[in-house]
């Protein structure tokens, strides 16, 4: 498991909200229960655990974010 911060364009995480998932100094390899720090448009910060990871995302050594949409 591992702890990933991840910003939105949304006031809220609703259905179809966006989220960039963000490596400071590693590669971006989102899994299924990994922790997010997540902070909003509107400055709150949320945390929520992924139940499932439905992207797939090519991951090359030079990944350092991710494109998520909320479901």
């Amino acid at each position: 498991m591992a702890m990933w911060r991840a910003d939105t364009d949304a006031a809220s995480l609703a259905t179809g909200a966006t989220m960039a998932v963000v490596g400071d100094d590693r590669v971006v390899r989102v899994v299924t229960a990994d922790q997010l720090s997540i902070e909003t448009s509107n400055g709150h910060r949320l945390s929520a655990v992924v139940a499932d990871r439905l992207d797939d995302a090519p991951a090359g050594p030079d990944l350092s974010r991710q494109l998520w949409v909320v479901n």
